[in-house]
């Protein structure tokens, strides 16, 4: 809640999505990546405001989809459920269809 710890909460997100992203990516887990993806790009563009309870919600969706994922050890881009994973993903990106 404090301004440092925001700062250091996002500076320690972005850097572990990036990892997550990349390590994944290389290891054939692309679900995993993508979502890490998503959760780096958001990480950047929000900063510290990343900490403010109205996104909370978005950051926390993606941080327990990447632990049952890797908690499944889905590869690939996981089949069915990740293609419903990836369609909230473009959900909360603002590119659904509006439905």
């Amino acid at each position: 809640t404090a301004p440092g710890e925001k700062r250091r909460a996002a500076t320690d997100m972005t850097v572990a999505a990036f990892g997550l992203k990349s390590k994944a990516g290389l290891a054939g887990y692309d679900l995993v990546s993508r979502l890490a993806k998503s959760l780096h790009q958001r990480c950047e563009s929000l900063g510290e405001a990343i900490a403010d309870p109205a996104h909370v919600p978005v950051v926390k969706w993606h941080i327990d989809s990447l632990k049952q994922l890797l908690a499944l050890r889905i590869k690939g881009s996981g089949g069915t459920v990740g293609t419903q994973i990836l369609a909230e993903l473009d959900r909360l990106d603002g590119k659904g269809s509006g439905s």
